[in-house]
């Protein structure tokens, strides 16, 4: 895992969200519902490479021992799929980041044709007390299938694990975003005032600021002085 990561916002078109990360330190945390590639949520678990030790799982509601016999009975596949999949959109928050803050293409799509900003996070790891970084794996939609390898840290077979890495897999239409993404569940996480989700983040943890090639001189000079209000600490480069 990086220990800097990066992540594209927009500033002459909207700044709020972008604004909101300068003077409160925290990140907006989005639903899976909220996200552009829309086939996220619908890799199905398989049968075949599952390690049958006993566990439990929750399906319609009720909490169920997943064992061999369980899974050779009819339909059970498709309430497990079934209950995951909405599980998924309602339970779980995320948070994209990338790798890089030079990558053209997030500063094309999500820097808005370099009129935004990419901030600069360090060690984001380390101050999360619950939730977890995870790197995307991007493949084809008939890839997207959840293989428990007992061998595999990342794949052995409980519902934190499954969940965390379903919502790893990507599009591979969407592997230039080189993405890093924060997942947490949404019962960890109280909301705020606003009816919205954040990740908190100490001030330090921000580190720089990038100002897109094709920001106005007085939407750059209004991003310094915010900056220079709330993160004195850091300064912004101009790309």
């Amino acid at each position: 895992m990086c220990n800097i990561l990066f992540r594209y916002r927009s500033w002459e078109r909207n700044r709020a969200y972008a604004e909101d990360i300068i003077k409160n330190h925290r990140l907006y945390l989005s639903f899976l519902s909220e996200q552009e590639d829309r086939n996220e949520a619908d890799t199905l678990v398989t049968a075949e490479t599952i390690d049958y030790r006993d566990i439990t799982i929750s399906v319609d509601d009720q909490d169920t021992t997943v064992t061999q016999d369980w899974y050779d009975s009819d339909n059970a596949m498709r309430s497990v799929e079934r209950a995951e999949r909405e599980n998924r959109r309602q339970e779980v928050l995320i948070c994209s980041f990338t790798m890089r803050h030079d990558n053209e293409y997030m500063w094309a799509r999500y820097g808005y044709e370099e009129t935004g900003i990419c901030f600069e996070f360090h060690n984001l790891d380390s101050c999360i007390n619950v939730g977890r970084l995870v790197t995307a794996r991007y493949c084809d939609a008939t890839e997207r299938c959840i293989r428990c390898d007992r061998d595999e840290e990342l794949f052995k077979l409980n519902p934190q694990n499954i969940t965390q890495n379903l919502f790893a897999l990507k599009g591979r239409e969407y592997a230039e975003e080189e993405e890093v993404r924060y997942i947490v569940q949404r019962n960890a996480i109280q909301m705020e005032n606003d009816g919205h989700y954040y990740l908190q983040l100490p001030a330090d943890t921000i580190t720089n600021i990038y100002a897109g090639r094709c920001m106005s001189e007085d939407a750059y000079n209004e991003l310094t002085q915010l900056v220079q209000r709330y993160l004195p600490h850091i300064t912004v480069t101009r790309r």
